[in-house]
């Protein structure tokens, strides 16, 4: 057995130190382990970051749930997600409603 599998098998049913039950990883699940260095950082490994599809420069947000479990996940989305978030306005506004709107609030329009 690879130093590997031997990790994962023992991670399957890894007990939690604060509350001590016995935690039990999903049966297809693959543990995944790095270290923190000196300064605090960590590597993502490579599957972690294929399956939230991380690229160079992307950020990530840490989630801590009520229960002390710590989520990772992409703190970048694709702008297309954001589509129907905010409804569609009852009257189309043209460029001039704004120039206008602008004007009456005392703005100056260059």
């Amino acid at each position: 057995m690879s130093k590997s599998k031997s990790i994962a098998s023992k991670d399957r049913h890894r007990k939690d130190v604060k509350t001590g039950v016995f935690l039990k990883a999903h049966p297809r699940s693959r543990s995944h382990t790095t270290k923190v260095t000196t300064k605090g950082q960590i590597t993502v490994p490579k599957p972690i970051r294929e399956h939230l599809k991380l690229v160079k420069g992307d950020r990530i947000e840490f989630l801590i749930g009520d229960n002390g479990k710590v989520t990772i996940m992409p703190a970048t989305a694709d702008v297309r997600e954001l589509k129907g978030m905010v409804a569609k306005p009852a009257k189309k506004v043209t460029v001039a409603d704004m120039k206008n709107a602008i004007e009456a609030e005392g703005g100056t329009i260059k």
